[in-house]
């Protein structure tokens, strides 16, 4: 199973990530919500799932693989791609707002910042890591 592959070397992937990830590997560009909606089908009786407000969700391999934080994985997917930060599952998020906390205390959003290697970062952006930064804060670990 591609899923199941895919999900060993890279468990706490986001959903629309690893449904784009088979796509490709089946040689297509893009996927559907027709898709998205077969996959969980497929997935749903053994991976575990983490479902966030939105109805993100993020895969591992089994529920015993979930956690709440995920260690800083760095900004390239298993598969030698770059990744932005909009692709990083929420767990993983954490394991990176907990690690720019104890690298730089005084600015961890800069660190954070200088993972991705953004040059310019919108308002929005700054404010999604501040929050990271600020949930992070609330973990017990």
């Amino acid at each position: 199973n591609m899923a199941q592959e895919i999900l060993k070397n890279y468990p706490c992937i986001k959903e629309k990530i690893l449904a784009l990830e088979i796509a490709n590997r089946y040689g297509l560009a893009k996927t559907s919500k027709k898709q998205i909606v077969h996959l969980r089908k497929i997935l749903e009786p053994w991976v575990g799932i983490w479902k966030s407000e939105l109805d993100n969700r993020v895969y591992w391999m089994s529920q015993d693989e979930q956690a709440e934080v995920v260690d800083w994985r760095a900004n390239f997917t298993p598969f030698g791609e770059q990744r932005a930060w909009p692709e990083i599952a929420y767990p993983e998020a954490m394991g990176l707002a907990l690690l720019a906390k104890r690298e730089r205390s005084e600015d961890p959003v800069g660190f954070i910042i200088e993972q991705f290697k953004l040059k310019r970062v919108k308002q929005s952006t700054r404010q999604e890591f501040e929050k990271w930064v600020f949930a992070a804060e609330t973990i017990n670990l």
